[in-house]
């Protein structure tokens, strides 16, 4: 009907899915408890006012700035993200530092997900309906900690995101 079809192996596709459901937990305790989940042990980092988002920004710009994730290829960003938040469960980091990479690891698997279906397999309805439905339950988060739009270098690390961001927004 719309050329739908091109489908990735049921492998990749069962990935996909559980990358899309477990960002869709993460963004989902954020909109419910207008927080950031908390570690073990911990409280969890409100989102309820301005001042704690800000916190939350600056340090998410800090960890681009001092990685330079802005500028390296888009590949290398999300090895990075991930490298940088194993290290930092092992202990020894701020929360609200452990609790941005977390954020920043979803959004690269938000990003990859998209990605998989806006340049892999963009006739696929399987990824069409699955980057739909994240769409819907992750965006509504991202709007709440980064407000109506994505800075520049947040645009240059997660660009499938972005796209989708944007998508979301203009929908509304």
């Amino acid at each position: 009907m719309f050329g739908f079809g091109n489908n990735p192996d049921s492998e990749t596709s069962n990935e996909l899915g559980r990358q899309a459901y477990q960002a869709s937990q993460f963004m989902t305790y954020i909109q419910l408890k207008n927080s950031l989940p908390p570690n073990k042990g911990e409280e969890p980092l409100s989102l309820e006012d301005e001042n704690s988002r800000t916190e939350i920004i600056k340090c998410f710009d800090t960890i681009i700035e001092n990685n330079n994730l802005d500028v390296v290829l888009q590949p290398s960003a999300t090895e990075k993200i991930n490298s940088l938040a194993i290290k930092a469960s092992k202990g020894g980091e701020s929360q609200l530092y452990e609790n941005t990479l977390a954020l920043m690891t979803v959004m690269n698997s938000i990003n990859g997900v998209a990605k998989m279906f806006y340049v892999n397999f963009p006739k696929s309805k399987k990824l069409f309906s699955l980057v739909n439905e994240m769409t819907k339950t992750c965006m509504p988060a991202i709007s709440i900690i980064f407000g109506g739009h994505l800075k520049s270098s947040y645009r240059i690390i997660w660009p499938h995101l972005s796209s989708v961001f944007e998508a979301h927004r203009a929908n509304g």
